[in-house]
């Protein structure tokens, strides 16, 4: 069942950091609520599960396939570089990282991708 949340959870996109106030709310409303753990030990005991299991769910969904990588490069309001990585493949594009970078150049694309 915890697994089953935190999968929930990140396939939603909602940060982690957001979860001890559902918490509370799952403690108030749901009969089993109380035995959902808190962030700590999702971290420590089940988001590498979630983690795992999400890069084989890629792996299959990209093996046998031609994939372009595309980097792209912006800047916040705060003029921050951002760097987003998408795959496109079979008329799809998705989003496989977000970084945010001191600098960028050659080298530190270069280890962004690799």
């Amino acid at each position: 069942m915890v697994n089953d949340l935190l999968e929930a959870w990140v396939d939603a996109n909602i940060l982690l950091e957001n979860f001890n106030k559902f918490c509370e709310f799952l403690v108030k409303y749901c009969y089993e609520g109380s035995i959902i753990p808190g962030l700590s030990a999702l971290k420590k005991q089940y988001l590498i599960k979630v983690f795992y299991k999400y890069i084989e769910k890629l792996q299959d969904e990209f093996v046998g396939l031609s994939v372009a990588i595309i980097i792209d490069k912006t800047t916040n309001s705060y003029a921050h570089s951002i760097i987003n990585v998408l795959f496109s493949y079979k008329g799809k594009l998705k989003l496989v990282s977000v970084e945010f970078l001191q600098e960028v150049n050659n080298t530190s694309i270069d280890q962004l991708v690799l």
